[in-house]
Parts: structure tokens; sequence; C-alpha cells
């Protein structure tokens, strides 16, 4: 099952086509960030410390080109997704 999410942001009115460019593109990549440190997660069975960031960091970085602040975002947020992802099953289950 394919699951598509959508986030809009909200931007003035007035903004330029150029600004537009660049908010779309750095979305679109710290979207695949995030996916690409979920889809480790998911083959690594990662439990997002400090050390499963350090052994895929530099690759992840490289992958995505994004600098280093923005690859830790996307580092927290697919951490933050999977820990509540395992939290939901935990109670699921019981």
């Amino acid at each position: 099952m394919l699951i598509v999410k959508t986030a809009q942001i909200p931007v003035h009115f007035g903004i330029t086509k150029h600004k537009l460019s660049i908010l779309n593109s750095l979305t679109g990549r710290t979207t695949y960030g995030i996916w690409v440190w979920s889809n480790l997660f998911k083959e690594h069975k990662l439990k997002g410390s400090y050390w499963d960031r350090r052994l895929f960091y530099e690759y992840v970085k490289e992958q995505v080109k994004l600098n280093a602040t923005m690859t830790q975002c996307c580092f927290d947020t697919a951490t933050w997704m999977w820990q509540s992802y395992r939290q939901l099953h935990k109670d699921w289950r019981r």
C-alpha cells in the first residue's frame, strides 16, 4: 500500500518565483532526507541514538546534499516518527 502525504506551507501572496523555487527545492530535499533516514531505520533496525546517527551521517549527507544542520533535522524527524510508531504499535499489541 502506498501512502502519500502532502504538507502545506503558508507563503505570502507576494512571494517571488525565485524564492518559491528555493522553498520547493529545500522542502523536497528535507523530505527526501527523512525518507532516506527512515529506510535506514527499517533496514538496520536503528533505535535513534547518536551512535546510529554517527554510522550513517556522512552517507545521508552526501546522498541528499544537505548541510549538517538540515541533515540533523532530518535525523531528528525520522527518529521521532519511528519512536512514535513503535510506541503506538506497542500500545496496539496490548
